[in-house]
């Protein structure tokens, strides 16, 4: 599996796209979109697809990578063969993957930037919540209080004819 969409694909298993695109809470064209490699999920669906199938990012986003002396490739889920810095191949497959470590470093730095672009666009979405909700609350108080003031008005108004009608 050489991208991100047939890695995707394959952690979808005899899902429909359908029920796999509910459970990461994205429409089914999204899913077939990343499925394709035509467009790229947000680091918030990366981590739901993470989350559902139980791995890692970077074997999402990246595939089969060489991480120090151990293979790592998230949790065992490929298919290719992975070629070590020697040359020598291991695995099934005529398939190599080559990862070099700066290639490797660029595209985690990549993803660490995407995660951190999205968290940065989550607060400031959520800044803009809270403040929304605050002025909601502001409203609410005042509507309350508005309300507090007639009922107070119509119980005076109630005392006032009940007295009138015992007197």
């Amino acid at each position: 599996m050489k991208t991100l969409g047939e890695r995707i694909k394959y952690l979808r298993g005899q899902d429909s796209q359908e029920v796999f695109a509910a459970k990461l809470g994205v429409s089914k064209g999204a899913l077939g979109g990343y499925e394709r490699d035509e467009n790229s999920p947000s680091a918030e669906v990366v981590l739901k697809i993470c989350s559902a199938a139980n791995i890692s990012a970077e074997w999402l986003v990246f595939g089969p990578v060489r991480d120090g002396s151990t293979l790592y490739d998230g949790s065992a889920l490929h298919d290719g063969s992975v070629t070590y810095g020697s040359g020598a191949t291991r695995g099934r497959g005529e398939q190599s993957v080559e990862r070099g470590r700066s290639g490797a470093s660029a595209e985690k730095e990549a993803l660490k930037d995407m995660i951190i672009e999205q968290a940065q666009k989550l607060t400031a979405s959520q800044e803009r919540e809270i403040e929304m909700l605050k002025a909601q609350v502001q409203d609410l108080k005042a509507e309350n209080t508005e309300l507090k003031s007639r009922l107070s008005l119509s119980a005076l108004a109630a005392d006032e004819r009940a007295q009138a009608n015992t007197a």
